[in-house]
C-alpha cells in the first residue's frame, strides 16, 4: 500500500541464509530521532532512514523544541540519532551507514542474549 500517510515497505537490514522464523525472532533496535520543526537537515535524516528500509527497528521521533532539557541538549545539534541507546550519527546519516548500524545494534543484543543463555 503506498500513499501520503503509509510506511515504506520495509527490508531486513540482513537476511541471506536466515529462514522466515529466524528473521522473526530477530532483536529489534529502537531508534530515536531527536528533530525540529523546519530543520531541512532533519528531514533529510528522516528520509535516509526510511530509505534504509530496515525492518528490526522502532523509530520514535522527539521534537527538541517540546522539553527544555532536550532542546538545552541538541539545539545548535538536529538531527541526533541514537541507534539503542547509542548516539551514533549527528547532522547526517546516509542510508547504507545507518542500516549498517542497526546491523551492528542487533548483533550485540544477540550477542548479549547468547551469554544470558550460557
Amino acid at each position: 500500500q503506498s500513499g501520503p500517510n503509509r510506511t515504506p515497505a520495509v527490508r531486513p537490514a540482513f537476511c541471506f541464509g536466515i529462514d522466515g522464523a529466524a528473521l522473526r525472532s530477530l532483536p529489534m533496535v529502537e531508534v530515536v530521532l531527536y528533530t525540529r520543526q523546519n530543520c531541512s537537515l532533519c528531514d533529510r535524516a528522516k528520509a535516509a532512514i526510511l530509505e534504509a528500509r530496515v525492518a528490526e527497528m522502532r523509530l520514535k521521533e522527539i521534537d527538541i523544541d517540546g522539553d527544555p532539557a532536550t532542546h538545552d541538549l541538541y539545539t545548535d545539534h538536529v538531527p541526533v540519532i541514537f541507534v539503542d541507546g547509542r548516539e551514533t550519527f549527528r547532522h547526517f546519516v546516509h542510508p547504507e551507514e545507518f542500516a549498517e548500524a542497526v546491523r551492528r545494534a542487533i548483533s550485540r543484543k544477540a550477542s548479549d542474549a547468547a551469554s544470558i543463555g550460557e
